[in-house]
């Protein structure tokens, strides 16, 4: 046939196979202009209306008198190639009668003119009337092409190849079933004639006259009929190609034309976009549609088994995916259970961590007030002994007498005790206090150690540590003060209130103890000693290192670092006003320069004041075994913004009285270092569930990739041999 409308005869079409001559051409033209009378008889069948013509002849429906099913009859012109061809298209058909895929004969006219054979009528047409509606589902197309793959397996088992596949040459029958039918330009395996297809199906390697035939060219147009049924036109086929092919005159120069394309243009893909187009579907018909036939599938048993090996991989997807998805989607599952479960164990976990802690804090408070307690009762008892001692009061009274002018007596008792009282201190490793004074009735100091020349003589009783009404009065006479003729010197011992250095600015106490007349009738003085309050602590800190195996130090900057470096911090509050009185950042470089406005923002917020004195007041009524926890605490030295990255954030706290001041002891120590123990775990537990499920996912996906590996390998090599196999591009039977 020709390919341009210009250079075709009438009734020809790109769907026609290609004839080899002109004379083709011409009688196509002759059954064109006749469609309408039918071009002959067939004894025993009445012809009711022409069903196709082609360039051999044509094909009318019949009915069969005597049973009344309806037949097709094929007739062919009277010329001698004609007769040829119809031999060789019987002998095709009577061969291949008992293959249910391929068009059945009924009934051959040798003598008739012209000649003619008669096969099932099938009411379906064919299968290029079903693609002109459009392309075909990729289910069903499968379907299809499998029906023409077992037709052909039968003609190729039977040494015949088609050589002239298309949508034309297969038939549907009521089942929509494929039957192959035309087999016009059918060769038998051994023969070594020529036989040209039609173009857009034929192999490239057929479009030649001097091609051998060869079974290879039928899985080629396979391949196309089911690119054309996918993508709704045949491959390689368009309006481009088309005027290609057009421009050449020559059968022989649009044959090379269609060649070229072909290997121009290489296996077309435009069937990977088609919805349910698989790989695997994908490359079966990219490998029948191969330019070189040696890329092919050798013959239509390599195709069915491509075919069948892809349903049972199809059928395998859903059990795979169930066992590669199952286990994964149960894993999914038991996460959020894992996840909750790891979170309330993170939570009993940091619950009872706080818990320990807060019960470790306490006991601390405890301890450390308990200490301080002991401290403060062992100073003034000390106290009171020198006070009290008869040598001591007569010598204080004779000062007393000579209005103060000789006071070397007392000053060389009371360094005697001094001396004793440090040298003892530094035997155990606690601080020294920090001076001993001595005062007289009126509150004037007469003596200190170590001297002051700023306050010797000086009037202290406005001081709280001389008349202990609780409150610090003005230096100054005059004001809100009482006259000082109306402060009088404590009668028994006394701990001040806390009030802060002149000279570090820290916070200390004094305390006091009255000095009788030998008569025991009046106070004539007061002897006492000061201490700083964080020193007290580092005594605590101190007797607590020595306790763990640290080393005792004396010196103040490494005291003051343990004190600031400790796991639980130990602070002092004033319990009048929630001051803070003594806390690790409270030392001489922090506080000397502070002013009074500056250090009152130390001071425990309302909030936190409120929760401890409730604590308090619930837990016991006897103040020694009190100490009230806090879950939630803020530093103030933190929060008033003096050492934010120190001491900011959540703090877990106790607070314990301290019997016979007015002092609240904290400890504290940080949230974040309390719970560590959980967040480790917490962090443990999810790298081994991570590693869990990496390596439980890893052993499913590497257990089914060997398990599809060895169905794949099976799928490869079936146990089914093939029927058929080629041999040097020849059809055999096995």
């Amino acid at each position: 046939m020709s390919v341009d409308a210009a250079s075709r005869t009438a009734g020809e079409t790109l769907d026609d196979t290609l004839p080899q001559s002109e004379a083709h051409r011409q009688r196509t033209a002759e059954l064109s202009r006749a469609d309408g009378i039918p071009p002959g008889v067939a004894p025993g069948f009445d012809l009711i209306r022409s069903i196709g013509f082609g360039a051999f002849g044509s094909v009318w429906l019949a009915k069969e008198r005597k049973t009344g099913r309806f037949a097709a009859v094929k007739f062919f012109s009277r010329r001698g190639h004609d007769w040829a061809l119809l031999g060789r298209e019987v002998e095709k058909l009577a061969a291949l009668d008992s293959s249910h895929h391929i068009v059945g004969l009924i009934d051959v006219g040798w003598d008739a003119e012209p000649p003619y054979y008669v096969m099932e009528y099938l009411p379906n047409g064919s299968l290029a009337g079903q693609i002109a509606n459009g392309p075909i589902a990729a289910n069903d197309a499968v379907a299809l092409a499998r029906g023409v793959l077992r037709g052909l397996m039968h003609a190729h088992g039977s040494g015949i190849l088609h050589c002239d596949l298309k949508p034309a040459n297969v038939l549907l029958d009521q089942d929509f079933v494929p039957r192959l039918c035309d087999f016009g330009q059918a060769r038998l395996s051994a023969e070594e004639r020529p036989a040209l297809g039609t173009l857009f199906y034929m192999a490239p390697e057929q479009a030649d006259f001097k091609a051998l035939p060869d079974v290879r060219w039928d899985v080629y147009a396979l391949g196309a009929l089911l690119y054309h049924m996918l993508t709704g036109r045949p491959p390689h086929r368009s309006p481009e190609s088309e005027r290609e092919i057009a421009t050449h005159g020559s059968l022989g120069e649009r044959l090379h034309a269609y060649r070229q394309i072909i290997s121009r243009e290489g296996s077309p893909t435009d069937h990977r976009k088609v919805a349910g187009v698989d790989r695997a579907l994908a490359e079966i018909v990219e490998r029948c549609l191969a330019p070189d036939p040696a890329d092919r599938y050798p013959n239509a048993q390599a195709v069915l088994d491509a075919f069948e090996s892809r349903e049972r991989q199809r059928g395998r997807r859903p059990l795979v995916a169930l066992g590669l998805i199952g286990p994964l989607l149960l894993l999914a599952a038991m996460t959020p259970f894992f996840l909750t479960t790891m979170r309330n164990a993170e939570a009993t976990a940091k619950s009872n961590l706080v818990d320990r802690a807060l019960e470790s804090d306490a006991l601390a408070a405890s301890l450390l007030a308990s200490n301080l307690t002991t401290q403060l009762y062992e100073r003034t008892d000390e106290l009171e002994r020198v006070a009290s001692d008869m040598h001591f009061r007569e010598l204080v009274e004779k000062a007393e007498t000579e209005n103060w002018t000789d006071r070397s007596a007392i000053g060389s008792y009371l360094k005697k005790f001094r001396d004793a009282s440090d040298a003892r201190r530094d035997k155990l490793g606690l601080t020294r206090d920090t001076s001993w004074f001595l005062t007289d009735a009126r509150g004037l100091q007469r003596w200190r150690d170590p001297f002051n020349k700023v306050t010797h003589d000086m009037d202290f009783s406005w001081k709280d540590y001389f008349h202990g009404l609780g409150v610090e009065f003005d230096a100054d006479s005059g004001g809100d003060n009482p006259p000082r003729a109306e402060l009088k010197p404590v009668r028994s011992p006394h701990i001040s209130t806390v009030f802060r250095s002149d000279a570090t600015g820290k916070y200390m106490v004094a305390i006091t103890t009255p000095i009788f007349s030998s008569d025991d009738n009046r106070v004539i003085g007061l002897l006492g000693r000061t201490q700083h309050l964080w020193e007290l602590l580092a005594d605590y800190e101190q007797n607590t290192s020595l306790g763990m195996g640290k080393e005792m130090t004396t010196d103040q900057a490494a005291i003051e670092m343990r004190l600031m470096q400790s796991k639980q911090q130990l602070s002092l509050v004033d319990l009048r006003n929630m001051q803070l009185v003594a806390h690790p950042w409270m030392t001489l470089d922090h506080v000397k320069d502070l002013t009074e406005t500056e250090i009152s923002r130390l001071r425990i917020s309302s909030d936190v004041a409120k929760a401890i004195e409730r604590k308090l007041d619930q837990d016991s009524d006897d103040l020694n075994e009190v100490a009230a926890r806090l879950s939630e605490y803020r530093d103030p030295v933190g929060q008033a913004g003096f050492a934010p990255r120190l001491y900011g954030g959540r703090w877990l706290a106790a607070a314990q009285p301290v019997v016979g001041t007015e002092w609240l002891v904290l400890v504290q120590e940080r949230y974040d270092s309390a719970i560590a123990p959980a967040e480790r775990m917490r962090s443990d537990l999810l790298v081994y569930a991570v590693a869990a499920l990496a390596v439980g996912g890893g052993l499913i996906v590497m257990f089914w990739y060997f398990v599809t590996q060895a169905l794949t390998e099976r799928s490869t090599h079936p146990n089914s041999r093939d029927r058929t196999a080629a041999v040097d591009g020849k059809v055999v039977s096995t």
